[in-house]
């Protein structure tokens, strides 16, 4: 009986632990605040992507012109932002962005009791056009959405890419609940026979 427990919770463990990481931010829902999305300062070549393209989890070419397939805007730090709510509660582990490079871009995350966190400020390499960046986390955190805001640079702005890689928080699969009940009726059944035998 032991051993039926022991199983049960063994199996329990090793696949949470072992759930794939995977883009939990594909295809999520983006939002845009700000009035300057659409604005290139004047540059040529202006193609404004939908807002969902950020999240469609196709890269660009890094050092594609930053105005053209991409969310862009021209103007002051911290006036644009944009937002990506998560279809649920993720623990996400690292991030990726890619977006105009010569710029700061401050990434924030909303948790699981509504209220917002400043994850990290990526500083995109002083390269022409688009670049990517990628940020491992210290430990893994529960989000169910992530804002984008502009926090410096040329006052020239565009993301083409977010992805969260992590799991998504979901219902177990029904072989882990059979398996927590076989532990937990072999455990009832010990007890019982603990008791019997006294």
């Amino acid at each position: 009986m032991k051993t039926l427990l022991f199983l049960g919770m063994t199996a329990l463990s090793i696949g949470t632990a072992q759930a794939a990481l995977t883009n939990v931010a594909l295809n999520s829902s983006v939002t845009l605040q700000g009035n300057h999305f659409g604005n290139a300062g004047g540059w040529g070549g202006s193609v404004l992507a939908p807002a969902a393209s950020i999240t469609d989890g196709i890269l660009l070419p890094n050092g594609r012109q930053w105005n053209t397939g991409t969310v862009f805007w021209a103007g002051p730090p911290r006036q644009d932002s944009i937002t990506i709510a998560l279809r649920g509660s993720s623990l996400v582990q690292s991030i990726l962005l890619q977006a105009d490079s010569n710029d700061l871009y401050t990434i924030r995350y909303r948790d699981t009791s509504n209220t917002w966190h400043n994850l990290t400020t990526l500083d995109l390499p002083t390269r022409w056009g688009l670049n990517t960046r990628s940020y491992t986390l210290n430990r893994a955190i529960h989000a169910t959405a992530f804002s984008i805001l502009a926090a410096g640079g040329d006052n020239h702005f565009s993301v083409s890419e977010f992805q969260a890689w992590g799991i998504t928080s979901a219902v177990p699969e029904p072989e882990t609940y059979a398996l927590v009940g076989m532990g937990l009726v072999a455990l009832t059944l010990r007890l019982r026979n603990r008791k019997t035998h006294r």
